[in-house]
């Protein structure tokens, strides 16, 4: 998959925005996950507590955005257009293509980002050493570049951080801020 393009990642962008303002994120929870699978508009409503107004308008731009779908028997999420949103702005993480050479990795890793860490020892090692490729080999960086490149696939960059100087995929140098890739 390309590198999205400005549009998209602006509509994704826009996507997500609604979906973190109280009324979107009030819709989208009274609706089923299945896919396929609706609901009644007039249940979607007042479950979501919102206004006529607020709800219309919100519903609205949720349709635009592509997130629902209306349907005889009510509204529903649009979960092939919300993957395909999410493919697309997340098309460009680095961990994507390296997922072809790790299928056991895949459940944690999701849309680009590491979602949750394996408890079985081995595959915690290869998602570690899987986290070392994203650094050249005698590269030198700053803290916070280290923790911007971890940043873009893990929630807890300090953390992948120091598990990557334990595992010696990383190098500190001593009493600096400064990271060697050996």
């Amino acid at each position: 998959m390309t590198a999205p393009s400005l549009p998209e990642r602006h509509r994704a962008a826009r996507l997500l925005n609604e979906l973190r303002r109280p009324a979107g994120a009030a819709i989208v929870a009274q609706l089923p996950a299945r896919p396929g699978v609706s609901r009644p508009v007039d249940a979607v409503r007042e479950e979501s507590g919102l206004s006529i107004k607020v709800f219309w308008t919100t519903v609205g731009r949720l349709e635009t955005l592509g997130l629902l779908q209306r349907d005889a028997e009510g509204l529903m999420v649009d979960h092939d257009r919300l993957d395909r949103i999410v493919d697309s702005w997340t098309a460009d993480s680095p961990l994507n293509p390296m997922m072809i050479d790790h299928p056991r990795l895949r459940p944690f890793v999701q849309w680009g980002r590491i979602t949750r860490l394996p408890t079985e020892p081995e595959l915690i090692e290869e998602l570690y050493e899987l986290l070392g490729r994203l650094f050249d080999p005698g590269e030198t960086m700053i803290e916070s570049e280290v923790n911007a490149r971890l940043a873009a696939v893990h929630d807890d960059p300090a953390e992948a951080r120091r598990a990557l100087v334990d595992r010696g995929l990383l190098r500190r140098a001593a009493g600096s801020a400064i990271y060697i890739c050996p």
